[in-house]
């Protein structure tokens, strides 16, 4: 009888612990005094009318935190940037992200993932012809980290939870004298936790939709895109120390596309197909 009763407690101990938790506020916060490296990769297919571009990108990010009560400021550089371009058919030589290798910039958010303030790297020593493309780049890697944060809802929140988020970002493309502007729609639900590397996560599943309007370049060719697109994404966010561990989005945009070269193009449909993936790999002491 005593060894069924052992049996009995054991069981119910682990039922017990294996409860979800209490409603967690969540919020962003960056350790201090530490650097985090996260590693980034994107896929991009883009289908048009006169054929298919093909653009894959990954890079680490070296970040530092500094928490205000209603702020955080990241300093960050990117390292180790690696991309392919098939346009056309036709790899692309000429390399365009890796405009930004170990050229530092600066952004805050809310702890709620508000994107309040983007400071861009310099250009340093690029040739005359690469400053609309570097530009441009940059305006794009802000509309990136405008939405690399999921919006925290305001109130505690624990499995089974949803809430839902609307935020509207722009940027500027100075030397085209033109803005970009991404408005998105998403749901946000806690599916269960799960540990990653030892962190105790809530596992969220993102829905969302999107309007896009932003310019594009990559070596030589210059687009706009105008379109709406469907995304699902899934984030294990680490709510005890207020950090995503992983991040994963995949989706379709339908566009209306536009060719820059000088002439009075006409608009062209296109598919694009999108994934990427950031994710936490290592946490350093400075």
């Amino acid at each position: 009888m005593k060894f069924w009763i052992v049996i009995l407690i054991v069981w119910m101990v682990g039922i017990a612990s294996a409860k979800d938790p209490e409603p967690q506020q969540l919020r962003y916060q960056y350790p201090e005094n530490k650097q985090l490296e996260f590693k980034y990769n994107e896929a991009l297919d883009m289908q048009m009318r006169e054929g298919s571009l093909l653009a894959q990108v990954e890079w680490k990010s070296l970040e530092r935190g500094t928490n205000e009560a209603d702020s955080i400021h990241v300093d960050i550089v990117f390292t180790d940037i690696a991309e392919s371009i098939l346009i056309f058919n036709q790899l692309l030589q000429r390399p365009v992200v890796a405009m930004l290798d170990e050229k530092p910039f600066r952004f805050s958010i809310t702890p709620r993932g508000n994107l309040l303030q983007f400071i861009p790297p310099k250009p340093g020593h690029i040739g005359f012809g690469e400053i609309e493309i570097f530009d441009s780049i940059v305006a794009n890697i802000e509309l990136s980290y405008a939405s690399l944060y999921p919006k925290l809802p305001d109130h505690p929140v624990t499995v089974g939870d949803s809430w839902t988020a609307t935020h509207t970002y722009t940027v500027p493309y100075n030397l085209a004298n033109a803005t970009g502007t991404i408005e998105i729609t998403s749901t946000y639900t806690i599916k269960k936790t799960k540990k990653v590397n030892g962190a105790l996560c809530f596992e969220i599943e993102e829905k969302s939709q999107s309007q896009i309007h932003m310019y594009r370049t990559y070596g030589d060719l210059s687009f706009i895109d105008n379109g709406t697109s469907d995304i699902k994404g899934k984030l294990f966010f680490d709510y005890e120390r207020g950090l995503i561990m992983k991040y994963e989005v995949s989706g379709e945009m339908e566009a209306e596309t536009t060719v820059l070269d000088g002439r009075e193009n006409p608009s062209m449909k296109n598919r694009i197909i999108l994934k990427s993936k950031r994710e936490l790999k290592e946490i350093r002491d400075l």
